[in-house]
């Protein structure tokens, strides 16, 4: 067959027809084959700006793959996950029990100027299942209690402090450590783990270890140090902040990527409850 004569009206064809099947899967969550544009829900509204249409320009083409790749997807498509070290190698050298991570992250609006948000991290192991054995149903049910337990309203926040929080329970996967304002607001969100992970809080497995001097150990002011002839400003230890709930995933071994399971920021895909 010979070449096309308009070049950019073939590329363009050729281009919406593999790209927005991608799109089409991602966002199948609102709606299949039949699915019309529609800009009332967020969701939809943001599958309608991926969407790439017949009479787009080069440059309106471009800037629906800079929003779906790099704005969505954050470029993951180009990276590497890595807890260290890259995953596979990581993989080669350890078998791990599957693990359940909840994220959460300052709100922007509270973050001072020159200063990183405040994150937090919690995670747990499912010791009952392997990657081979834990099947899709179980998956569905872990994400909807995240869901249930920190997805409400426009997400948990977690208020934390000085003080740290233990909970140890190793026949369960769980080695928590809850940095929180006091032992009553890290008992909090330690049944709430508890209860996204199925099981029921055991009192006597808790412990908590608040420092005598807080303030002047851990004080709100950063700390600096002179490094090679430079004042360099240290990052802040157990700084007080409220981190709202983001995403949660669950790490397989065998799988180099992590499961989405939900999202509150719609900017994951994939995942497995919206």
């Amino acid at each position: 067959m010979a070449a096309p004569k308009n070049r950019w009206s073939h590329l363009l064809s050729v281009f919406i027809e593999v790209q927005n099947r991608i799109v089409k899967q991602d966002f199948s969550d609102v709606g299949g084959d039949d699915w019309e544009p529609d800009i009332r829900e967020p969701r939809s509204s943001l599958r309608t700006a991926c969407t790439v249409q017949v009479g787009d320009s080069a440059p309106i083409v471009l800037l629906r793959l800079v929003l779906y790749y790099i704005v969505l997807r954050k470029a993951q498509d180009m990276q590497i996950p890595i807890y260290g070290i890259p995953v596979g190698a990581l993989q080669a050298q350890r078998k791990f029990r599957p693990q359940v991570h909840l994220y959460f992250a300052q709100d922007a609006v509270d973050v001072f100027r020159g200063e990183d948000p405040v994150i937090g991290t919690i995670s747990w192991r499912i010791m009952d299942e392997t990657s081979e054995t834990i099947t899709r149903s179980k998956v569905e049910i872990i994400a909807n209690r995240i869901k249930s337990e920190f997805g409400a309203g426009t997400g948990f926040v977690w208020r934390k402090g000085k003080e740290m929080v233990t909970y140890t329970d190793w026949d369960r996967g769980l080695q928590l450590q809850i940095l929180s304002r006091s032992s009553s607001e890290g008992q909090q969100v330690i049944r709430k783990v508890l209860d996204a992970a199925g099981t029921s809080f055991r009192p006597e497995r808790m412990n908590v270890n608040k420092n005598q001097a807080e303030n002047s150990r851990y004080p709100a002011t950063p700390q600096r140090e002179n490094i090679l002839g430079e004042s360099v400003e240290l990052p802040r230890e157990r700084p007080n902040a409220d981190v709202r709930f983001r995403y949660a995933t669950m790490t397989l071994h065998g799988l180099k990527r992590p499961i989405h399971l939900y999202d509150k920021t719609l900017q994951l895909v994939d995942c497995v409850v919206r």
